[in-house]
């Protein structure tokens, strides 16, 4: 990516891991289906990953 070093880009993803994290909290303290709050764990997860790899990546 042009502009992006890889580990901008890892700690990008990470905030957005940590937004889904917040979000699934958020829904598990307000009752919502299971399934959803899986999926929200489960997208969390992969953010995170693509963190890890680009952070580990380095430039």
């Amino acid at each position: 990516m042009r502009g992006l070093t890889h580990r901008r880009l890892g700690f990008w993803y990470l905030a957005i891991a940590a937004g889904f994290l917040l979000l699934t909290i958020r829904s598990a303290m307000l009752g919502d289906l299971l399934w959803r709050v899986g999926l929200r764990v489960a997208i969390a997860a992969g953010f995170a990953l693509l963190a890890r790899f680009e952070l580990k990546r380095g430039d």
